[in-house]
């Protein structure tokens, strides 16, 4: 853990828009989510949205991020979180409450040699930890409600998205498409520096 931490230094030491808090005991997920985010609350209020990356997946698809936050806006009581899938999972796409197949323009910058001009934004009735952009203040209260920190938020949140879908309403999910922008990193034929 020692060297992956000074690794992560050593390649973001200078960059002021990247942060890197180091914990003296074992948080695990959802301790260390809530300990990021209470930070930016009280350092940066304004924050409107976050990026929830897991250190062993990579993005190995470019994603139009201006056209996410651009969703967020638009759609502000339909669209709370977005996850990215990675490789080879299919999923069904389950509807839950009235929440509909969203397409959105992609941002004139990204559509350059893209076959199509928009994102697909399918609803979801899955939540996971996997990779995913998020409306800051929905989040934190979301973790917040877990109350037991010492454990990944994909348990009770699954749990509670599947209970609010039986009684047809939702969190507010989406999945990203198309399929498959992100990569698992096993650790094993990973090179050191990637």
């Amino acid at each position: 853990l020692d060297g992956y931490t000074t690794a992560l230094f050593h390649r973001h030491l200078k960059n002021p828009n990247v942060h890197i808090l180091v914990s003296s005991e074992h948080l695990h997920i959802g301790g260390s989510v809530f300990k990021a985010m209470t930070l930016i609350q009280i350092h940066y209020p304004s924050v409107e949205y976050l990026y929830y990356l897991q250190h062993d997946f990579n993005f190995v698809k470019e994603v139009d991020h201006l056209a996410l936050v651009d969703v967020m806006e638009k759609h502000p009581s339909e669209v709370n979180y977005i996850r990215f899938k990675y490789q080879y999972v299919q999923e069904r796409f389950l509807h839950c409450g009235n929440l509909r197949t969203i397409k959105h323009p992609f941002s004139p910058e990204f559509t350059d040699g893209l076959e199509k001009d928009f994102m697909v934004l399918e609803p979801s009735k899955t939540y996971s930890d996997n990779n995913h952009f998020v409306r800051f203040q929905w989040y934190f209260q979301t973790i917040l409600s877990i109350k037991n920190f010492r454990r990944p938020p994909e348990g009770p949140l699954q749990r509670r998205q599947g209970d609010l879908c039986a009684q047809n309403k939702t969190m507010g999910l989406y999945v990203y498409q198309p399929p498959h922008v992100l990569r698992h990193l096993d650790g094993r034929g990973t090179p050191e520096f990637v």
